[in-house]
């Protein structure tokens, strides 16, 4: 059984991986927002003001957007994981999860 063995191993891996590109994505994120804010009053006409709200709305939800992306994503592979464990506990393989 060491194929599923493997199988498992490579799906922790992926969840684990997951985890750390939401990590920088969320950082990344958070620098962007930060750009954003620092900008704020640096605006003279009204448009311009508009234009820069407009802009942090939309990064907010960009963020929010990610955030549940990564996190779903991650959700379903140690799901898939943990499905893939409780099969070869049944089938008798001894495989007790990595």
């Amino acid at each position: 059984m060491a194929l599923i063995s493997m199988d498992h191993e490579a799906m922790d891996g992926h969840a684990k991986g997951t985890d750390a590109i939401g990590a920088a994505l969320e950082e990344h994120m958070s620098a962007i927002k930060k750009l954003v804010g620092s900008l704020d009053g640096t605006f003279e006409s009204r448009h311009a003001g508009v234009k820069f709200r407009e802009i942090q709305a939309q990064t907010d939800q960009m963020q929010i957007a990610i955030r549940q992306t990564v996190g779903d994503h991650a959700r379903v592979t140690r799901g898939g994981n943990q499905g893939m464990q409780d099969a070869d506990a049944v089938s008798g393989s001894g495989f007790a999860g990595v």
